[in-house]
C-alpha cells in the first residue's frame, strides 16, 4: 500500500491526506500500518467524535484509547493535523465540551485547524443495511448556526 500511495504522489504531485477517525480492530497492526502510512502522508484529518472512553464506547463502539495512540504519532511525526468532531445537540454542544476539547488538545503542537461538524443523520441506511442500530438516532441534527458560535471561542482561544 504504502509503494502504491509513494508512487501515486510522486507522480500526480498532490497532497496525501489521510482521514481517519482512528479507531480500528486490530490495534497493534493498524498502528503499525498507520505509522508506515503516515510516512507518505502531508495532512491528516482526524475525527474525534468524543472525548472520553465512556461516551465513545457508546456512540462509536471504538477503541478510544487507539483515538490517542494514533493522535500521539501524527505528533511524534510532525504530521499536520486537522481535528473535526462532530457536534451534536444534547450531547457535545456546549461551550464546555469546546474547552474540553482545546484542553485535550494541549501538547499536541501539529494540531493546525480545528473544524466543527453540524450532526447529520447520513449514515442511517448504512446502519440499517448492516443490521446494526443506530446509537444517535434520537438525537436531532445539528445547526450549522451552532458549529459557528463554538468555532468562535476555538478560534479566540487559540489566537491567545
Amino acid at each position: 500500500m504504502k509503494k502504491l500511495l509513494t508512487i501515486v504522489l510522486a507522480l500526480t504531485m498532490i497532497l496525501g491526506c489521510v482521514a481517519t477517525f482512528a479507531s480500528c480492530s486490530k490495534k497493534n497492526e493498524d498502528l503499525k500500518f498507520g505509522k508506515e502510512l503516515l510516512t507518505v502522508t502531508d495532512l491528516v484529518l482526524l475525527d474525534i467524535k468524543f472525548l472520553d472512553k465512556e461516551s465513545y464506547d457508546k456512540y462509536c463502539k471504538g477503541d478510544f484509547e487507539q483515538v490517542i495512540s494514533f493522535l500521539r504519532l501524527t505528533n511524534e511525526m510532525n504530521i499536520p493535523l486537522w481535528i473535526r468532531q462532530v457536534i451534536v445537540p444534547g450531547i457535545n454542544d456546549g461551550e464546555d465540551n469546546i474547552h474540553r476539547l482545546l484542553e485535550f488538545l494541549q501538547g499536541y503542537e501539529n494540531v493546525k485547524k480545528i473544524e466543527l461538524l453540524p450532526f447529520r443523520k447520513l449514515c442511517i441506511e448504512k446502519y440499517e443495511s448492516l443490521g446494526i442500530p443506530f446509537p444517535l438516532l434520537d438525537y436531532p441534527e445539528g445547526k450549522k448556526a451552532d458549529c459557528t458560535r463554538l468555532e468562535n471561542i476555538v478560534r479566540a482561544e487559540m489566537t491567545k
